[in-house]
């Protein structure tokens, strides 16, 4: 018998289901996609710890037959192809006939469905491949489909799930996705028997985005609509005021499907170009509709991937059109091709006009008292308004070069090394000279590690500041889900956050170390961070992120001219910390090259 056999179709089935069921979120947004491709005007989803326990998703559409109920079940059964021309022109979401025997090989699976002009539902039982049940039932017209026991047949598989919180996230994340992709369709979430999630279906995307959201970021978009021979976008981008630290609220969809496309994630980004500053995205809820035989679905095993035939004509249209919306909503100079100017975005210290009568804009300004510092003659920290760079404080005068080492020798102390300033190369790096050596010195790592060193000690004594009136945040799903699961670890960081009901919370307490510093969107970002998995860390991890975020976010940023006064300045203060030549990250402040390795590097 030779070596090489055929696998059971039970084996071969789990290791296809891998492809397809990755976690609680695919499953769900494999049943989610056919419930739209059924005509379903609402959708129901309901999971129990995380969805690890249970997954319910139930619609009012088509329904099936108790025939092809039975067949929905073998794999590459499918009601949406028939040659494969059809592959060329799809227009539905799903079209392989994998979800439900994928789902099925490694869970328990119970479908019932009952098609309108049937007086009796039909249901059906899978567990592990193998069919347990087929009997009429009572139900209404559509479908539900129950997943449970998810993986009880391959333990490796669960090895590699998250906590049931953050699972629940990740559902929650895709199901308001999937809730802006198709706004038309009444979208619920229900997670251990609360309500979490749930949009009107009234085909208007700004509704299903104030019902996600809430009514500021609602406020803050802007309206997106072209339509050329070739492709029909709509859809809503947000102000230049209103970021956030990933791209995880930029939505694009394809035909009616949600994709995840890098080019249109860069030409979004291009569009804002010189309007946001580094490391902040615009959030983005963007629709293409295309020929189908220009867009090739088939290229991803849980389809989330397009390719798109005549990419760079279409990502050329898309940038066009969104620079067009930014400059008729006023964030540009109409006249401005390549070259944007920044819009007069508001300051830490300023309230943008939409928002002014809501909620002031520093929530620590409304901390009681201001914050003593120890070493006043060393600049502490600052937080930086996001477009408008601030140099480092400094006292002294800006001088010649010639100077320079007399003036650091007097800022030092006599023990200090003494050092030369030659200049700033790229306004990004330093070049200094340093016993007999040349030094490249990263601007931005440098100030990092040396506003996270004074952040540490600040925040030894963990204080935490109460503020005089609760600072209310109007908050979307996704961020409600966050706060009412980690309010414990939000209160060990120095954070109470109490419910006023809907989308606002208030916010009573901050940590002393963040005076000074926060921002709304700071605070949304932490959130984020939190959503990601932070909750896993012991407080004390938790904390030194925290820092480390506002070490990088308050640092200069590279790009940014610095006189000679300010790189000594930066440079007196870097050689006082306790590891001047790493930053927070890990990653080196400087390069050194002596005398031998310059030799060498001209003389190999």
């Amino acid at each position: 018998m030779g070596e090489i056999q055929i696998l059971p179709e039970t084996i071969a089935n789990q290791i296809a289901a891998g492809e397809v069921v990755e976690r609680p979120a695919s499953i769900v947004k494999e049943l989610a996609e056919n419930a739209v491709d059924a005509g379903a005007t609402r959708i129901d989803i309901e999971i129990e710890n995380g969805g690890l326990e249970r997954i319910t998703v139930s619609d009012n559409g088509r329904g099936m037959s108790p025939a092809d109920a039975e067949l929905a079940f073998a794999r590459h059964a499918t009601s949406k192809l028939r040659t494969a021309d059809d592959l060329f022109c799809i227009t539905s979401l799903g079209f392989r006939g994998e979800a439900l025997p994928s789902i099925a090989s490694v869970a328990q699976v119970e479908l019932v469905t009952r098609q309108p002009s049937s007086d009796a539902a039909y249901k059906v039982v899978v567990r592990g491949g193998q069919h347990l049940d087929s009997t009429p039932w009572g139900a209404p017209p559509g479908t539900r489909v129950t997943v449970t026991d998810l993986f009880y047949n391959t333990p490796a598989r669960q090895k590699f799930l998250s906590s049931p919180r953050a699972e629940a996230g990740r559902v929650r994340d895709l199901v308001t996705k999937l809730a802006l992709t198709a706004p038309s369709i009444a979208f619920r979430l229900t997670q251990d028997g609360r309500i979490v999630l749930e949009t009107p279906g009234d085909a208007k995307l700004k509704d299903a985005i104030l019902a996600l959201y809430g009514n500021e970021v609602a406020q803050q978009m802007i309206a997106v609509e072209q339509q050329t021979a070739k492709v029909t976008i709509q859809g809503l981008i947000s102000r230049p005021d209103l970021t956030r630290n990933n791209r995880r609220d930029q939505v694009f969809v394809i035909n009616g499907r949600l994709v995840q496309c890098r080019s249109l994630a860069a030409v979004l980004q291009e569009a804002y170009r010189s309007l946001l500053p580094s490391g902040r995205h615009p959030l983005a809820f963007l629709q293409l509709n295309l020929p189908p035989n220009l867009v090739d679905v088939n290229v991803h095993p849980a389809k989330i991937e397009v390719r798109l035939s005549e990419e760079r004509q279409i990502a050329a249209i898309v940038l066009r059109t969104l620079r067009e919306t930014l400059a008729s909503a006023g964030q540009v100079d109409a006249a401005a091709t390549t070259e944007w100017r920044p819009s007069a975005i508001p300051s830490p210290f300023q309230l943008a006009p939409e928002r002014q009568m809501a909620r002031p804009q520093l929530v620590s300004e409304l901390a009681a008292e201001p914050m003593a510092t120890e070493k006043p003659h060393v600049p502490i920290s600052f937080y930086r308004p996001k477009t408008d760079v601030r140099p480092i404080s400094f006292s002294r005068p800006e001088v010649r070069a010639e100077t320079e080492v007399e003036i650091v020798a007097d800022s030092v102390g006599t023990n200090a090394i003494p050092y030369r300033v030659l200049g700033q190369v790229l306004q990004s790096y330093i070049v200094v000279e340093r016993e007999g050596a040349l030094l490249l010195v990263d601007q931005h790592a440098a100030h990092e590690r040396v506003i996270y060193e004074q952040l540490t000690q600040q925040d030894s004594e963990r204080v935490v500041t109460p503020l005089l009136m609760p600072y209310t945040l109007e908050v979307g799903a996704r961020e409600a889900g966050v706060l009412e699961s980690a309010q414990a670890e939000l209160l060990a960081l120095g954070f109470e956050v109490e419910h006023f009901g809907g989308f606002t919370w208030a916010l009573r307490s901050i940590p002393q170390v963040y005076r000074g510093r926060l921002l709304p969107e700071e605070f949304f970002d932490l959130l984020a961070d939190l959503a990601e998995g932070w909750h896993g860390l012991k407080p004390d991890a938790q904390r030194e992120r925290v820092l480390i975020r506002l070490a990088c976010t308050g640092a200069i940023k590279a790009g940014q001219k610095l006189h000679t006064a300010e790189m000594i300045e930066l440079l007196d203060q870097l050689w006082h910390t306790q590891l001047p030549f790493t930053c927070p990250h890990g990653r080196p402040t400087a390069l050194q090259f002596n005398a031998d390795q310059l030799y060498r590097l001209f003389h190999p």
